[in-house]
């Protein structure tokens, strides 16, 4: 009697156990299926056959396919961004060095404030009237290991001595230290400098703006909002002389700010926040405008600027269209200034295409072309991304002449790329489609 119960006890158990192993095959094949960025098929149940669908629902579930596809498509390039700038090109030893030294200080703290002692005493005049003129190699290393805005700013202030008594500290200087403010997430120290370049004398070419316009958008993208509102406590925070989050058609008075604060706090919008991460970008807009100084056509870079409209998008979320960005009257100010952003990127876009001048291309050393093209590619996946949602239609350039984002932009990442103009039109192309179809 004993060996039949312990029989069917076994066979119990062995029925459970093929149960759970079929039910379990699937779960082991989805999460590995999805930590290799695939999703998992399950099997084709029949079901009832429906006798039509509507071509609502049909464009509703494209669109929300859609809508999946950049959310993966974000995940990935947030995976990318972490090593954009992670790494200078080994094409000189100058970048290499520079790039080990960015990522952790070779020196203590003492013996930094020790050395910065030692070369302001190399600037005294006693010294310089011997001849002994400081080496830029020393200052350069210690732009390379500065931690703290305080050591910054006493190696501008030994800058500006340097400027004033010996000369220009040279592009190279001015690469040193944006490199390294960047990677200490301040990448507003540097660009204090390059504004106020005759007072410190760091000159800059578009690798050093470039780092730096990638370290202000990534101070955007963490969405660290003690360090955003830190940034606009930052000297040279630029003044806002139009409120963009203003309230369009009210009147003036006491009660438009309870107004604002209202519709503020149906939309869970973050005023304060807001208003630094304007300031951002009101920088990155700067930073942007030093590029003509650098043309000789005296015309903005659209890789530089490409960055701009990408700030505006994703920190607003401008490219949703079920967003409650699309229906809050504090952002229509800011929708209207990133239309015109991007008409004014579609028109440097053309400029650059038709002077057959590939941007930021010239005399690179530090950023190798990969870089450049992938970032470039990153910026113009959002900005048209954003076109789409909102249609062609509506951009113009400054004599009226209708312009057409997507054909340009597409061409200028072409220019600068082939591959990755193909992974652009790859992944935007189908969000054109749902849109128009729409």
């Amino acid at each position: 009697m004993r060996s039949h119960n312990f029989a069917r006890t076994m066979l119990r158990c062995a029925g459970r156990n093929i149960v759970a192993s079929q039910s379990s095959t699937p779960l082991r094949v989805s999460a590995q299926t999805f930590r290799s960025g695939l999703s998992y098929q399950t099997p084709a149940i029949s079901a009832p056959r429906a006798f039509s669908s509507s071509s609502v629902s049909q464009k509703k579930k494209a669109k929300k396919n859609v809508i999946e596809e950049e959310d993966a498509f974000e995940e990935q390039q947030n995976d990318d961004d972490d090593d954009l700038f992670g790494g200078v090109s080994s094409t000189s030893p100058a970048s290499s060095s520079s790039s080990t030294s960015a990522v952790a200080s070779s020196i203590s703290r003492a013996d930094f404030a020790l050395a910065l002692s030692e070369y302001r005493a190399s600037l005294e005049w006693e010294m310089l009237d011997r001849g002994q003129f400081p080496s830029l190699v020393k200052w350069r290393f210690l732009a390379s290991n500065a931690d703290t805005p305080a050591e910054f700013a006493e190696l501008l202030d030994l800058a500006s001595i340097y400027r004033d008594r010996v000369g220009s500290l040279g592009v190279e200087s001015g690469w040193r230290l944006a490199f390294r403010a960047s990677s200490k997430r301040l990448p507003e120290v540097a660009l204090n400098a390059f504004l106020d370049r005759y007072r410190f004398g760091l000159e800059y070419d578009m690798e050093s703006l470039m780092v730096v316009q990638e370290g202000l958008v990534r101070k955007l993208g963490r969405r660290n909002r003690e360090e955003i509102l830190q940034s606009a406590e930052v000297e040279g925070c630029p003044v806002q002389e139009v409120d963009l989050l203003g309230v369009i058609g009210g009147g003036e008075g006491e009660g438009e700010e309870g107004k604002a604060e209202a519709i503020a706090e149906h939309h869970e919008l973050d005023m304060p926040l807001a208003r630094a991460q304007l300031s951002i970008i009101d920088r990155m807009c700067l930073l942007a405008s030093l590029s003509t100084n650098l043309s000789a056509t005296a015309s903005i870079d659209p890789v530089l600027l490409s960055y701009v409209t990408r700030a505006y998008i994703q920190t607003f979320h401008l490219d949703q269209s079920r967003s409650k960005s699309r229906s809050n009257p504090l952002l229509t100010n800011i929708f209207t200034r990133t239309d015109n952003l991007v008409s004014l990127l579609t028109s440097s876009a053309q400029r650059s295409i038709s002077s057959s001048s590939t941007p930021s291309q010239s005399g690179a050393k530090h950023i190798s072309q990969s870089q450049r093209s992938a970032a470039l590619r990153r910026n113009l996946r959002s900005t048209l991304s954003y076109v789409a949602v909102r249609g062609q239609g509506g951009f113009k350039d400054a004599h009226g002449k209708g312009l057409d984002p997507v054909r340009t932009l597409y061409r200028l990442m072409e220019t600068v790329d082939r591959s990755q103009s193909g992974l652009l039109v790859r992944k935007v192309e189908p969000l054109l489609q749902s849109y128009q179809s729409l």
